[in-house]
């Protein structure tokens, strides 16, 4: 998910602190609708050769260079809706297939009274060139709403705004020393990284050594747990420095007008346009390749012949669907990944000033608080917050029954802000989605699959080709570009350039880590929302619907939910008993008012909106989302 998730260090004003995206998430989803896996651009800093830059425009270059050309598209979340859309404007004659009944991935939907929402939170950065050039062209980039946000820290049940040097300096959780120390490292932090191997360098080793053991066991151990699980420490510490090229010193965030749902019209609606068919409802079952022709067949027995295909299926996913010939030329590497539960409150009052909130040691089930309200304003009314968990799919947690969630969560939120009762809760929603970030090993550059099947007319846009960079909806798009890009140079007979571009856009950091080679894109692979594959036939998952916990007659379907923070009898086998949070500290003061308009954002970057720089990481962790960023 693009926006705030479940950890981040961000520095206050320049000095300070950890901060997260969905924007949760989230990102590959499943039943209700969904495939998103979006990612985080390279550093500002770095040289894109044959990058998105270049290959965005390549499918329009020559007007149609690829007429004639039947694409089939799989997967509708972001990547394969913009990979269609630039196919599409090639003269590609292209085919999507979307399993769920709506597009959008990790963006997807739900009625809420006079209104839609996402299931999971997004936002956009000032920094997002490849999305805003996208928004751009579909004459949506001028209706994005910028404004400041904040953040805060929830640390052993207290509250802590975290946003500028001050703040850092009365941050009690880290001992005055700490404090300067967090506060000096953040600072430099991305400029440390350069002239090393980190794609080799474990993020606990790196981490530990720059800030010192106890600012990693108090503070960063339990963030980054809470987002990799028991493997956090294990991940490359190239994967955490790519996301500063995107998230450094970014207190601003934007909100497009008419919510992601727009976004997703906009491009449904480009693609038909262009001559592309949309299909939704139909969940691919096999995929099989003869020579330079594949045949693809959906529920029901439909099949769709193409010259080409581009898979936006996570791999997993993929798998299940290739025929017997295919699956032993497809790439042999084998992920595990983070699935997400998100939780989306309807209050009728604000909860804090906070866009973004990591929760650490309080006596949640969740790690993060996103006040989405904060950055959008009011939904008819009511004040959205999402909390979320990343957790393997197979956890006691994501197969809970989302009402015993629901309820469960709803007492913790309870206890977590004293000023929050249960009857500021008018509705509550849970979401679960299984694909939505990788868990990369180390030296994962020399063993990213290229894009191009070899021997096969498939190609693959999936969350195992993004790394290093971060799952969002801007790195999405660029993959889309890239792959698009990578697809016409086959078609128009470039081979070489083809091949050369197949394995992601060559990255030469100069002096930054490694002289690394990597995407700057991001992938929207398959994705699974509440428990159903986008895309591909259920793979011995249960079904899970979204919960509706004190509804009022629109959006999921009213289930016999208990009354919201009512106790539930026969809680779930995950998580002890919560007893009374720990009390919130004092009230937070000084923090930045979150809402404020910024004119003119994101046309000439302010100096608090240009990413990439020196100043201290805005978000080193974040979601999502999506389920952030997400």
């Amino acid at each position: 998910m693009d926006g705030g998730g479940s950890g981040g260090v961000r520095a206050a004003g320049g000095a300070g602190p950890l901060d997260g995206d969905s924007s949760a998430a989230p990102r590959d989803a499943r039943a209700t609708g969904a495939r998103d896996a979006t990612a985080m651009a390279a550093p500002r800093d770095a040289q894109v050769v044959a990058g998105a830059q270049d290959v965005q425009t390549a499918g329009t270059r020559d007007g149609k260079a690829l007429a004639g050309t039947r694409v089939a598209v799989l997967g509708g979340g972001i990547c394969g809706l913009a990979t269609a859309y630039r196919l599409a404007r090639s003269g590609a004659d292209v085919t999507l297939l979307e399993g769920s009944d709506q597009l959008g991935g990790l963006g997807t939907f739900f009625r809420w009274r006079n209104g839609w929402v996402e299931r999971f939170y997004h936002c956009l950065m000032p920094t997002d060139d490849d999305l805003l050039g996208l928004l751009g062209e579909l004459g949506l980039r001028d209706a994005v709403r910028w404004r400041r946000t904040s953040m805060g820290m929830v640390v052993d049940g207290c509250h802590y705004p975290f946003n500028s040097a001050l703040d850092l300096l009365r941050f009690r959780p880290l001992p005055p020393h700490d404090r300067v120390r967090f506060g000096v490292v953040s600072l430099l932090l991305r400029r440390l990284g350069r002239g090393k191997d980190l794609d080799r360098l474990r993020t606990e080793d790196w981490l530990r050594g720059v800030y010192g053991d106890r600012v990693w066991r108090r503070l960063l151990a339990p963030m980054f747990g809470s987002k990799f699980g028991a493997a956090f420490g294990d991940v490359p510490a190239l994967y955490l420095w790519e996301r500063l090229g995107r998230e450094s010193n970014v207190s601003v965030r934007g909100y497009p007008a008419g919510g992601y749902k727009a976004v997703i019209d906009a491009l449904a609606s480009a693609i038909e346009r262009a001559g592309g068919v949309v299909r939704t409802a139909a969940p691919v079952r096999r995929l099989a390749v003869d020579g330079g022709r594949a045949l693809v067949t959906v529920a029901g027995g439909g099949t769709v012949p193409a010259d080409r295909v581009v898979s936006t299926l996570p791999l997993p996913v993929l798998r299940e669907v290739a025929d017997a010939d295919l699956l032993p030329l497809l790439p042999d590497v084998r992920l595990p990944y983070q699935g997400v539960v998100n939780a989306l409150f309807f209050l009728r009052r604000p909860l804090s000033p906070h866009y973004w909130a990591p929760v650490v040691r309080s006596g949640t089930d969740f790690d993060g608080v996103i006040g989405m309200s904060a950055l959008t304003g009011p939904v008819d009314g009511r004040h959205l917050v999402y909390v979320m968990r990343y957790t393997d799919r197979e956890s006691a947690l994501y197969r809970a029954d989302p009402r015993r969630i629901a309820a469960r969560w709803t007492k913790q939120l309870v206890g977590l802000y004293p000023d929050l009762t249960s009857a500021d809760v008018n509705d509550v929603r849970v979401f679960k989605a299984p694909f939505v970030e990788p868990v990369y090993p180390l030296g994962y550059l020399s063993r990213r699959p290229p894009v191009e099947v070899a021997g096969t007319p498939l190609l693959l846009a999936t969350t195992a080709h993004v790394y290093p960079a971060v799952t969002s909806w801007n790195s999405s798009v660029g993959l889309a570009n890239r792959v698009a890009g990578v697809l016409v140079d086959a078609v128009r007979g470039g081979a070489a350039h083809g091949a050369a571009a197949a394995g992601g856009a060559v990255v030469d950091l100069g002096g930054s880590p490694g002289g690394a080679t990597g995407p700057a894109g991001s992938t929207a692979g398959g994705a699974v929302l509440d428990g159903a594959v986008v895309g591909a036939p259920q793979v011995g998952a249960p079904q899970v619907g979204a919960s509706q916990i004190g509804a009022s007659g629109t959006g999921a379907p009213q289930v016999d939910a208990p009354q919201v923070g009512a106790p539930v009898p026969g809680a779930p086998a995950y998580g002890a008993p919560v007893p009374g949070a720990p009390p919130a500290g004092a009230p937070v003061q000084g923090a930045p008012a979150a809402g404020e308009p910024v004119p003119g954002a994101p046309g000439g970057r302010s100096a608090d909106q240009r990413g990439g720089g020196e100043g201290f990481p805005d978000q080193l962790l974040q979601g999502g989302g999506d389920p952030r960023r997400r």
